[in-house]
């Protein structure tokens, strides 16, 4: 789970671990009571909490949705997407399947997939050595 997702979950189970403590802390026979004419009883209370839970659920799923179909998340999408064709041919004698690249030549399909993982690995180092740069100037 990415580092700040999982922040805003622990919150939210935190939130949740308080929220069920202060439900306890009432007796289980007034939480159907309002405690004046214009206050909401902790039944309202929380029927509230849970309408406002599904509303904005529903909203997060569509938004997320959304913006995955304008490209957000495109690296994680074209990834699965490059394992998913290379599964597609598992079992078969894929060296055999041989395409040019244009740096080195024929190349087979185990070649190109091992390519492409190479090819991200570089990458990974180049980013590590920009996050150095900013951490030096510290």
């Amino acid at each position: 789970m990415h580092p700040r997702s999982e922040e805003v979950v622990n919150y939210l189970d935190q939130i949740r671990t308080e929220l069920r403590a202060a439900v306890d802390s009432v007796p289980s026979e007034a939480r159907n009571q309002k405690p004046a004419p214009d206050q909401w009883s902790v039944a309202q209370v929380l029927d509230h909490v849970a309408i406002v839970h599904n509303r904005v659920a529903i909203a997060i799923g569509k938004w997320i949705a959304e913006a995955q179909a304008a490209g957000l998340g495109q690296l994680e999408q074209a990834r699965e997407k490059l394992r998913a064709a290379f599964l597609s041919g598992d079992g078969l004698a894929l060296e055999q399947v041989v395409q040019p690249h244009p740096v080195l030549g024929p190349i087979n399909i185990y070649q190109w997939t091992l390519f492409n993982g190479s090819h991200e690995a570089r990458h990974a180092l180049q980013i590590r050595e920009i996050g150095e740069t900013f951490t030096s100037r510290d």
